[in-house]
């Protein structure tokens, strides 16, 4: 049975998937998706391992950029059709990865940071899938007047300050990579390496 909050999750995240294409929003969404596809063609080169693109819904970033070979969508939302480049999907949740520790080179985590309540242990999740040197590509709804809206509407988005992303990204084993860090749209868009995680002695 589905949780109250991952069918709040689900709702939310079907919402942000067809905006761009039925809503007067796609001015926006559009150009979310081509900055993130800019950050990846410049940052996330390393396509020799495997690539994740969490909540990946119908792969609105590969309109703008060339998938890797080696890619595999994950969603919580079956239904969403497949974006014909995933040759490999599996519908499970984000938070809690179905994957082996040092398995990935990249991750992308694209309009779903503002649906996952508890951001410390999923980061860390994320940290834990990821080659050391590996890449995390993300967006952030950062508590501007419009997702102040969103979230006071009831339409499931957590806002949090870049400042706090940055510094749950430091505690949980990623580096912000240098000139990374992005606005459009509605988000902050950035990219972190892995770094080796130390055991607290």
């Amino acid at each position: 049975m589905i949780s109250l909050i991952h069918s709040k999750w689900l709702r939310a995240s079907l919402r942000y998937r067809f905006r761009g294409s039925r809503s007067p929003f796609e001015a926006i969404a559009r150009s979310e998706l081509q900055c993130a596809a800019k950050l990846f063609d410049k940052f996330c080169t390393n396509r020799v391992g495997w690539t994740l693109d969490l909540g990946a819904g119908a792969g609105g970033i590969w309109l703008f950029s060339t998938p890797p070979e080696k890619l595999i969508a994950l969603d919580y939302a079956p239904q969403i059709a497949p974006f014909s480049t995933y040759r490999h999907r599996i519908t499970a949740d984000a938070a809690y990865l179905p994957f082996s520790n040092d398995t990935f080179s990249t991750i992308l985590a694209l309009g779903l940071l503002e649906y996952i309540p508890e951001i410390e242990s999923t980061m860390l999740a994320w940290r834990s899938a990821s080659k050391v040197g590996g890449k995390l590509l993300i967006t952030n709804s950062p508590p501007t007047l419009p997702n102040r809206l969103r979230a006071w509407l009831g339409l499931g988005a957590i806002t949090r300050s870049d400042s706090v992303i940055r510094g749950i990204l430091s505690r949980n084993g990623w580096e912000i990579v240098e000139n990374s860090e992005k606005r459009a749209g509605w988000q902050t868009l950035l990219v972190a390496e892995a770094v080796l995680l130390h055991e607290n002695t």
